[in-house]
């Protein structure tokens, strides 16, 4: 992808630039005034069908340069409704971006095929895209004109995840209370370690598995171009390694993983995850701030951690990840951003803490006999977790974004979920509607 490019959401105020857009984009092929204007329904968005479809914007420095939609058809089936690229941009691979962008978010979205009603013009496109001739199919501007089809077989990227959280949960509850006490005299952790995976076992949080899709697809994608060094910077259990190696199974490839974190209660985790599974891996106990190795790593992993450091440190942690990577290498992380908070310290109110106990307290009444987790334990776990539990405020995406830019990374991926994420997010702090979680995929050239 071109420097400083990335694909976002579409903005509903873009609406009529893009319809403009796609009209210069389709004269690009020397059609007449006429021909174009007849056209310019089909080819216009406006604010109700962005609010129906996908559309999703390519930027190269700042400036949107092409854009496309995706339209269902079916439970399986979805269309490419609208691809277009600025006629100064085409050439440049920003439609190749854009069609594999839109192959992901169409498999991440639970389809199986897509369907491709293309210019003649274009055919050779569509088809190194992977799009098959699937018959011809009326314009639905020129009477009498017919449009080459093409279909294009998605991979549905299953990955089978083994987290045993049933039989590590109480392991970890019972290994915080003299591992996290040695962690540091002033900061105690066990209030998380001790129940986090307690509480993902009961349902109370998902937030992980809610970005499983792209995780994986990003996994599977690295593996596939020869990726097989991981660094796990911070960890709250073994769930970035369970995704690690389901990936890795799928290509059988035995991964070489470090875990970093600066205690040793999901150190533990890690390794008793490790050897249950056949993993050979390192762990290290120690500041990620403090460490080295230069040039290790072909991807670093990472969930919803750049918030448990201020600004200053999350610029460490850039230089750190920068450090860590061979040239190629990339950052595979997710973080939320809260456009309309202003608290830079973000945690749960007195009746946020009541509410999540309550809620711990009635998955463990549901679950009980499956799982045997006493109601009372339970919430009190929860409200533990909530008293103790803060982050820094991150407040705009750009912020995200600038950080990793100014230390030279490019982005793959910058962008929130999109429709077809697999579960409703639960986060492990108190979740505004107007928070988005951006997935972020960072390579250092």
């Amino acid at each position: 992808m071109p420097d400083e490019c990335i694909i976002r959401p579409a903005r509903a105020a873009e609406a009529g630039s893009l319809s403009e857009l796609a009209l210069r984009s389709k004269g690009f092929w020397g059609y007449s005034q006429e021909f174009l204007e007849a056209c310019r329904r089909e080819l216009s968005v406006d604010a109700q069908y962005m609010s129906k479809h996908p559309v999703m914007v390519i930027e190269n420095s700042a400036e949107p340069v092409g854009f496309y939609s995706l339209e269902r058809m079916s439970d399986t089936e979805v269309e490419l409704g609208l691809l277009f690229v600025l006629p100064g941009s085409i050439g440049r691979g920003f439609g190749r971006q854009l069609i594999e962008h839109a192959k992901q978010l169409a498999t991440e979205s639970g389809y199986t095929s897509m369907l491709i009603r293309g210019d003649p013009n274009a055919a050779s496109f569509y088809h190194a895209a992977g799009g098959e001739p699937a018959g011809m199919s009326p314009s639905g501007s020129i009477p009498g004109r017919m449009l080459p089809l093409f279909r294009i077989t998605l991979n549905s990227r299953s990955t089978t995840i083994d987290e045993p959280l049933a039989d590590s949960a109480m392991l970890a509850h019972e290994w915080s209370k003299s591992l996290c006490k040695s962690n540091a005299p002033d900061h105690n952790c066990g209030w998380y370690h001790g129940s986090w995976q307690i509480l993902r076992l009961l349902g109370v949080f998902n937030s992980i598995r809610s970005d499983d899709d792209f995780f994986l697809s990003a996994l599977d994608s690295a593996i596939a171009g020869g990726a097989n060094r991981f660094l796990i910077s911070g960890a709250a259990d073994y769930a970035l390694l369970a995704r690690i190696a389901a990936a890795a199974r799928k290509h059988d490839v035995t991964p070489q993983v470090t875990v970093v974190d600066h205690c040793e209660t999901p150190l533990k985790l890690n390794r008793w995850y490790a050897e249950r599974t056949g993993l050979e891996i390192e762990t290290l106990c120690t500041d990620i701030l403090e460490f080295r190795a230069p040039g290790r790593y072909d991807v670093t992993c990472t969930h919803s951690f750049l918030c448990f450091f201020d600004s200053e440190g999350r610029k460490k942690l850039a230089a750190t990840w920068w450090d860590c990577l061979y040239p190629g290498g990339a950052v595979l992380t997710a973080q939320r951003a809260r456009p309309n908070d202003n608290n830079p310290r973000i945690g749960y109110t007195p009746g946020q803490v009541a509410e999540l106990g309550k809620r711990a307290r009635g998955l463990a009444e549901d679950t009980y006999e499956k799982l045997g987790i006493d109601p009372d334990f339970a919430c009190a776990l929860a409200e533990g977790y909530a008293s103790h539990h803060w982050t820094h405020l991150i407040q705009r995406a750009e912020e995200l974004r600038e950080l990793f830019e100014s230390q030279g990374f490019g982005f793959e991926h910058f962008a929130p979920p999109g429709k077809g994420q697999f579960e409703t997010d639960t986060p492990g702090t108190p979740n505004e509607s107007d928070t988005a979680r951006w997935r972020i995929l960072a390579r250092k050239p």
